[in-house]
């Protein structure tokens, strides 16, 4: 849901009613919960380059989020240039 609210301006909670989305996903976008949340927030962090919270991350695992972001990257890239 990374800005698509904003994208169709229409608020968060309209384009999740008409979804039908899993209640881990859905407490993920809505209100940061579970594991989904918490990886959610992190990827807000990288969007937002929020970096003192990023800094905040072991080594090890801010690698494989450094990692995992540049691949969805990619993968939308790809997406956007195959629309095209």
């Amino acid at each position: 849901m990374s800005g698509v609210d904003a994208l169709f301006a229409v608020e968060r909670s309209l384009i999740l009613d008409r979804i039908a989305l899993s209640q881990d996903i859905m407490d993920a976008i809505e209100k940061s919960e579970g594991m989904l949340g918490h990886y959610l927030q992190l990827t807000m962090c990288c969007e937002n380059k929020d970096w003192s919270s990023i800094n905040k991350i072991p080594p090890v695992e801010r690698a494989k989020l450094n990692h995992s972001f540049i691949e969805a990257m990619m993968w939308a890239n790809d997406i956007v240039r195959d629309l095209n």
